[in-house]
């Protein structure tokens, strides 16, 4: 099963194109389910596509699990999947992989939230070699050697039981025409920086922040392609830091370094 999981921030057309790819699949000829969130999405969705007969296969999540009989079809396109319940998502996740025979999915969402990418990683790499969820936590602590909080262990759960942890899930988050950047700003304002990061400037992983001496570098180099905002060095332990050049015949043995693993923000 193939998942194309589009990210992007509010107001830039992900309904539409979830919408544009329900009436491509119906005029291939192609089996689709369309699922939303609730029914005020659903009626809007509606106005869309009744013109093609076909709108039995636009249901709101709700409905749809209420339901105890399933269509067989072959794509599936699922609107605003991380504001969905989170229950309603576990629950679909298990119906996809063990009841409904899907060969895609689309994702068209906006995050939520910012996972930890730590996490995000652990659990990519652990359900592609099979890793059972009894056993998720346990291994999580015993490799990064951390007693996870309440909160941190529910986390690790939802990623694990999401589709966008799925070893077949393509991430695209660069897909969309941004807001004006004026517009933008004006929005950051009126719902705070929080949020802001996520519904606005679509970040939806933590960024993971390493700090290496001179003796490391070798080895990362292996690992990393910078550019010069990615690299920070500190003259004086770590009080104050510095963009640096990416030459790194100029780095000095006596500084300690930083690399960002994204490179979404400028520094």
């Amino acid at each position: 099963m193939d998942i194309n999981f589009y990210i992007q921030p509010r107001q830039t057309g992900k309904t539409t194109k979830a919408t544009n790819k329900y009436i491509q699949k119906l005029e291939k000829g192609e089996s689709v389910l369309f699922l939303v969130m609730n029914n005020i999405t659903k009626r809007n969705v509606l106005k869309e596509v009744n013109i093609f007969g076909q709108v039995s296969n636009i249901v709101s999540i709700e409905d749809f699990l209420k339901n105890m009989s399933y269509p067989k079809v072959q794509n599936l396109i699922l609107d605003e999947w991380l504001y969905w319940d989170k229950n309603d998502r576990r629950k679909l996740v298990h119906l996809i992989k063990n009841t409904l025979e899907i060969d895609k999915v689309y994702v068209y969402t906006t995050s939520r939230k910012t996972y930890s990418r730590k996490m995000f990683n652990f659990c990519k790499d652990f359900k592609s070699k099979e890793g059972d969820r009894f056993s998720l936590i346990e291994k999580f602590e015993k490799e990064f050697n951390k007693s996870l909080l309440n909160n941190e262990k529910e986390e690790l759960k939802e990623l694990f039981s999401d589709l966008i942890t799925e070893p077949t899930c393509k991430i695209i988050d660069n897909d969309y025409y941004p807001n004006n950047l004026k517009i933008v700003k004006k929005q950051e304002k009126l719902i705070g920086i929080e949020k802001a990061q996520t519904e606005l400037y679509n970040v939806y992983l933590s960024r993971e922040v390493h700090i290496y001496t001179y003796k490391d570098i070798e080895v990362v180099r292996s690992r990393y392609s910078f550019s010069p905002k990615t690299v920070l060095f500190s003259e004086d332990n770590g009080v104050n830091w510095k963009p640096i050049n990416k030459n790194i015949e100029n780095w000095d043995p006596s500084w300690i370094y930083v690399f960002i693993e994204d490179n979404k923000f400028n520094i």
